[in-house]
C-alpha cells in the first residue's frame, strides 16, 4: 500500500531498513507506519490519501495520544505492537478500544468493523435520516459526536455495507469531504498554497 519513506538515519538504522518497492492491492486497504513515523504528520496524511482503512504500527514505544490524534484526524483504525509489551487499538474516531500490556509476549485479539463510516453533518443529515428511516433493519447510528458535528454509521448485520448504503444515498464520508474542502480552499488561496514538497 505504501512505500517506506522515512529512513531512520539519525538512529543509525540505515543498514536495517530500506525503502519499499512493491505495492499490493487488497480488499481492505492496510497501511503501515513504523515507530518514529508517529512524529511525521505527512506519513499519516499520505496513508489517508492512499485510502488506508487500518494502519499497523510496530514500535519500540507506545506513543499513546499521538496515535489517537492520527486516528481521529485521518479516520482509520490503528493497531499497535510494541517492544514495551503493550498493544493498543484506536478506532476511526480516535477512541482507544483496546489497551493491553504484558511483561513478556503479548498476544491480543480484537474484531474491527472496518465498514463503519464517519460523516460530517454538513450536507448529510437529511440523507442520513432518510437512510435510517428506509433501511432501519440494515444500518444504525453508532455514535454521534456533537462537538465535532460528526456521526458514525454501522451495519446491523453481516452482508450489509453501511458505507456502500451511505454512498447510495448520496452521502460523502468525512475523509472525502475534508480532502475535497482542502483542495477547494487551497485553490481559492492561490497557486503554491498547499502544494506539497517532493521528498
Amino acid at each position: 500500500m505504501r512505500r517506506r519513506s522515512n529512513l531512520l538515519m539519525s538512529l543509525g538504522l540505515t543498514g536495517l531498513i530500506g525503502a519499499g518497492r512493491r505495492k499490493r492491492k487488497a480488499k481492505t486497504r492496510v497501511g503501515m507506519a513504523i515507530c518514529f513515523d508517529v512524529n511525521f504528520p505527512s506519513v499519516w496524511q499520505r496513508l489517508a490519501d492512499q485510502g488506508a482503512e487500518i494502519v499497523i504500527w510496530p514500535s519500540a514505544y507506545s506513543a499513546g495520544s499521538s496515535l489517537q490524534a492520527h486516528a481521529i484526524n485521518h479516520h482509520f483504525a490503528i493497531v499497535t505492537a510494541t517492544s514495551t509489551g503493550d498493544c493498543q487499538v484506536f478506532d476511526i474516531t480516535g477512541e482507544r478500544i483496546l489497551d493491553e500490556q504484558k511483561e513478556d509476549l503479548n498476544i491480543s485479539r480484537i474484531t474491527l468493523d472496518l465498514d463503519c463510516g464517519i460523516f460530517h453533518e454538513n450536507f448529510n443529515v437529511e440523507k442520513r435520516d432518510k437512510l435510517l428511516r428506509e433501511r432501519r433493519d440494515d444500518v444504525i447510528l453508532e455514535k454521534e459526536m456533537k462537538r465535532e458535528e460528526w456521526f458514525v454509521l454501522k451495519a446491523r448485520q453481516a452482508g450489509v455495507s453501511a458505507r456502500a448504503l451511505a454512498r447510495e444515498y448520496g452521502m460523502e464520508e468525512l475523509r472525502d469531504y475534508l480532502h475535497r474542502s482542502r483542495r477547494e480552499i487551497d485553490q481559492m488561496r492561490g497557486s503554491g498554497f498547499g502544494v506539497r514538497s517532493k521528498g
